[in-house]
């Protein structure tokens, strides 16, 4: 690249930082909490929380408000704690006696009363049922968590509904999405996984995972084209790692 000249480089006043994955996502945002809170407590109509509960760096993020431009517009119950290292996403709702800690609460989703959220993204439009425990883990869109659901190290898809705690499909809950796993090796190190639905779409998640086989009792009840075996092989290998 260098004889060709196709190398260039580019002079950041600010930083920059890879949040390619989630617990990546999670210390940049800590980083960029810290770095603009030294300067505004207001930004974009997003409004850093003070008060009572609040620890640290907590942002609400605007939304916007017709005339009047943006205002945060998360909701907060009584006897919460927030931070340090928090984010509320547009028309989040979080209820009584819950703790959100260095982590981000992506728009519309509901925490019930005395939830509990460490080190964790919680998608977009989740519910989280009263008393749920979340911790290092990560969903999708459309997410519920039925209550008392406690949850530690986990991937969780789109449109899935969670009534189980810890279940033992350990690090990536698939049914209702997963139909066919391959195996590839990412940056020749760490082991990726690659999910295809059926849209034909993928999504590379950089985790190793157990599968859901055809055959399994947590299978799909719709129908659903066959995982290959090499397919199926391959991830129970990979989660015996």
């Amino acid at each position: 690249m260098a004889e060709d000249k196709e190398l260039y480089r580019m002079v950041l006043d600010d930083f920059w930082m890879d949040i390619g994955q989630p617990k990546d996502f999670i210390a940049g945002t800590a980083l960029y909490l810290d770095f603009i809170r030294k300067s505004h407590e207001e930004i974009n109509g997003s409004k850093f929380l003070s008060g009572p509960g609040v620890e640290g760096n907590v942002l609400a993020v605007g939304v916007a408000g017709g005339g009047e431009g943006q205002h945060a517009s998360a909701t907060v119950g009584k006897n919460v704690k927030l931070g340090p290292n928090v984010v509320l996403g547009p028309n989040v709702v979080v209820k009584d006696d819950c703790v959100v800690v260095n982590s981000t609460i992506m728009e519309g989703s509901v925490l019930e009363k005395g939830c509990e959220v460490r080190d964790s993204i919680v998608g977009w439009h989740n519910k989280l049922g009263a008393g749920v425990y979340f911790e290092k883990s990560y969903s999708g869109d459309d997410v519920t968590l039925k209550p008392g659901v406690e949850l530690v190290d986990y991937i969780v898809l789109p449109n899935k509904t969670v009534g189980d705690s810890n279940p033992e499909v350990k690090k990536i809950i698939l049914w209702r999405v997963c139909y066919y796993v391959s195996t590839s090796y990412h940056d020749q190190s760490h082991l990726s996984t690659t999910l295809y639905h059926s849209h034909n779409k993928h999504l590379n998640t950089g985790f190793s995972t157990h599968a859901i086989p055809p055959d399994s009792d947590d299978a799909p009840s719709s129908p659903s084209p066959p995982c290959p075996a090499s397919a199926v092989s391959a991830a129970r290998s990979a989660a015996s790692d």
